[in-house]
């Protein structure tokens, strides 16, 4: 199973986070390919307008080759991804106001494309989490059922750094997916 985690971030984060993979895997590139049979290539996944962004660090002689899609006429999916993939459903599309507070959507960051991964896709994605952590943190809050909120000791959740800080601006600020999540910010003993 592709290895995902829920993510929030801005456009500086993902800026932050194109330029540690690209340091890392100076291969990697960044492209979107929905509608047509060509990849749409981008400096980094802030520049790219869509919604979704691909990035795959290239192996020589790599050539996609395209399906059509099943449930969407006229987009292609690539049936050839590397090993070495991820796509990201961005969370900066959703900044929104709800009631009385503003919010940021949960993107989603998905590494690994096939139901069960290979050695290389398993030490790709255990590289991408370890990255992260350069550029944000898993350390957030939750709102429980009794409007409590505590540490969420999970990793299921991310927010890159720029987010939290437009988090902390305001206490009407929340990031969002399936509940609210808030910075988590340790309190003086």
């Amino acid at each position: 199973m592709p290895s995902a985690k829920y993510t929030f971030l801005t456009l500086a984060d993902e800026a932050a986070l194109s330029a540690v993979l690209q340091e890392k895997f100076p291969d990697i590139r960044f492209f979107t390919h929905r509608k047509g049979r060509r990849l749409h290539y981008h400096k980094d996944i802030s520049s790219s307008e869509d919604g979704e962004v691909d990035a795959v660090v290239v192996p020589t002689g790599w050539r996609p080759r395209f399906m059509p899609s099943k449930w969407a006429p006229g987009h292609f999916g690539i049936t050839n991804y590397p090993d070495e993939v991820m796509m990201l459903r961005r969370s900066y599309h959703t900044y929104r106001r709800h009631e009385n507070y503003s919010i940021l959507n949960a993107g989603i960051l998905q590494v690994g494309v096939t139901r069960t991964m290979s050695k290389a896709q398993l030490s790709f994605a255990n590289k991408v989490w370890r990255l992260m952590t350069k550029i944000g943190t898993y350390r957030l809050l939750s709102e429980s059922l009794d409007g409590r909120w505590v540490e969420n000791t999970g990793k299921m959740w991310f927010a890159g750094n720029d987010a939290i800080r437009w988090a902390l601006e305001d206490q009407e600020r929340y990031f969002e997916d399936n509940g609210r999540f808030r910075p988590y910010v340790p309190q003086p003993d």
